[in-house]
């Protein structure tokens, strides 16, 4: 009876054995990686190139006073215009202003109904960028000057100007929104707030083939942190778990700046070709204040990045059996 339960048992043993041979083995399984998603912060680093858009600023000539020499009871000082401050007047071509940027950006990222992607970045750009003068603008303006020995003189004020400006620093806040073409890739539209340290300078000289002398006032500029806005478009890929490149472009325009003050152009007169014996030589005949300006300053921005996620999905999970 023993040996009977012996070889029942073993057979069973053999049978369970047998059975689960047959079986498949399952020993782990993977479970696929989650679905990459955009929601959260990131932060990252940039460089890339810049231009101006418009080259264009302006000088402006403003008569403070000049003698005014028809005066039966002697001379005396009015307001008006003259052949220096026409002559200042005028239309002028900057730089272009281009050149190289870099620059840091922190945001966040909230993915919308898995198909779109809304959040806000603020960045911070260092421009170097030429920041030379412009074209020389060389104009001519006749004008008459009264002699009491020679009567009137037909004479010449000859102007030389020169102009710049730059950006040196752009900030940013900006909204942006997305459409996430496939999980990896990001299309996407920007635009909000601009910040920047502008500048513009400008030098003119005058010479009037007469009987008087120009003191110019020699270069002038203004610096000043402008506000405006900026907008553009760009494409995020996800290259790896919590890294990302992107590409863009941004138009900024941060509005006008002018020398509020700006330098005097001062006339002496004294004993030239034409004297004019009314006046006595050191005698100041004039006064024109020059400023210059430029109505927009804007540029252009393309740029490429590489951003870090810190709440991107893990690495594949994997479950064991």
């Amino acid at each position: 009876m023993k040996t009977i339960k012996i070889a029942s048992a073993l057979f069973l043993m053999s049978s369970v054995s047998a059975f689960a041979a047959d079986l498949p083995s399952v020993k782990s399984a993977l479970v696929a990686a989650p679905t990459p998603m955009w929601t959260g912060f990131y932060a990252g680093i940039n460089a890339g190139g810049t231009w101006a858009n418009n080259t264009g600023a302006y000088s402006q000539g403003i008569p403070l006073y000049t003698i005014d020499r028809s005066n039966i009871f002697g001379n005396t000082y009015l307001p008006g215009t003259n052949a220096a401050a026409i002559g200042l007047t005028r239309s002028l071509a900057t730089n272009s202003s281009s050149g190289f940027l870099g620059g840091v950006q922190v945001g966040y990222n909230f993915e919308v109904y898995k198909s779109f992607v809304v959040g806000t970045e603020t960045d911070f750009q260092v421009f170097a960028v030429d920041n030379g003068p412009g074209q020389f603008h060389f104009t001519s303006t006749p004008s008459t000057v009264k002699s009491a020995i020679y009567g009137d003189i037909t004479t010449t004020t000859y102007t030389t100007m020169q102009a710049s400006k730059s950006v040196s620093y752009l900030g940013t806040v900006r909204g942006r929104v997305g459409y996430i073409v496939t999980p990896n890739l990001l299309f996407y539209g920007t635009g909000g707030l601009a910040y920047g340290g502008a500048k513009i300078s400008y030098y003119a000289s005058q010479e009037k083939v007469d009987q008087t002398d120009e003191l110019d006032p020699g270069n002038i500029s203004a610096s000043k942190v402008l506000v405006g806005w900026i907008a553009g478009a760009g494409a995020e890929w996800m290259l790896a778990p919590n890294w990302t490149l992107k590409a863009e472009y941004l138009y900024y325009n941060l509005g006008g700046l002018s020398t509020s003050n700006g330098g005097c152009f001062t006339r002496v007169h004294q004993a030239g070709i034409y004297p004019v014996p009314d006046i006595a030589p050191g005698t100041i005949v004039g006064l024109v204040q020059a400023r210059a300006g430029a109505n927009t300053i804007d540029g252009n921005i393309v740029r490429a990045g590489v951003n870090y996620h810190f709440n991107f999905a893990s690495s594949p999970v994997v479950a064991k059996f």
